[in-house]
């Protein structure tokens, strides 16, 4: 097809694709149950989401029994699509979304083999879903609250203070205290460490970053500070934390 037009390849392959697909009946649940994955993931359903990944598997299965090759990783690099649609009313920055969507492109298009293309469905139902139980804050109701954990989020290396986070807001930095703990249960300083810690935690265990490395990046006024409210939030101190995951055995997917 190389010399015929974008528009005429496209045609061509189209048509074949309906004159393939017209008698198969599971294309139409096929996007159903993408539907339901995505609430499974963004309700962190872990069960569910795996049980409609296998459905889906299955169906490309026997859609497309020789170019499973093909068809797993563009279905996959389609729900990475949907997904970081979906995050982006979490306030994460574009730059985060950004490149939590292209790592997760790069390992996709790592998967050769059929079993390393059907485990990748597995692990990417548990990688978005600790995305959403991990690294994003609740959708709190109130829209002004909401607003509030947006900005922290999109803040998270600066000093975060309820002052800036209200004048950003226009509302006196009393009333957004009273609404914030109201909401969220925790004051906004509460809230932004927990979100910090989260994100360090993240550092700690998939970076060799030094811990002071890390507590500046995520604008704590000091190191002692750092593992001070770590501690509190997790139990042990930064380095307890990385050394406790040393010890642990890690699963890791062939080839990436």
């Amino acid at each position: 097809m190389k010399d015929l037009t974008y528009d005429e390849q496209f045609a061509r392959l189209y048509i074949r694709d309906i004159e393939v697909t017209k008698d198969y009946k599971e294309v139409v649940s096929f996007f159903q149950l993408q539907e339901e994955l995505m609430r499974a993931v963004l309700a962190s359903a872990v069960s569910d989401a795996e049980k409609v990944m296998k459905k889906l598997q299955e169906t490309l299965h026997v859609r497309a029994p020789l170019d499973l090759h093909v068809a797993l990783p563009r279905f996959y690099l389609t729900q990475i699509a949907l997904f970081t649609n979906e995050i982006k009313k979490f306030g994460i920055s574009p730059l985060k979304i950004f490149c939590f969507s292209s790592a997760s492109i790069e390992i996709i298009y790592s998967w050769k083999t059929e079993s390393e293309l059907i485990e990748g469905g597995k692990w990417l139902v548990g990688h978005l879903i600790d995305m959403i139980n991990e690294r994003l804050h609740p959708l709190f109701n109130h829209p002004l609250v909401r607003q509030a954990a947006e900005y922290i989020n999109r803040h998270l290396e600066t000093a975060i203070e309820v002052d800036a986070v209200a004048k950003k807001l226009d509302i006196s930095p009393s009333y957004l205290a009273k609404l914030f703990k109201q909401e969220a249960g925790m004051t906004v300083k509460q809230f932004s460490n927990s979100r910090k810690v989260s994100e360090a935690k993240y550092y700690l265990q998939y970076s060799s970053r030094d811990i002071a490395e890390i507590s500046e990046q995520f604008s704590f006024c000091n190191q002692s500070y750092f593992t001070k409210v770590f501690k509190e939030q997790i139990g042990m101190t930064p380095k307890q934390f990385r050394l406790s995951l040393e010890r642990k055995p890690t699963k890791v997917l062939q080839k990436v």
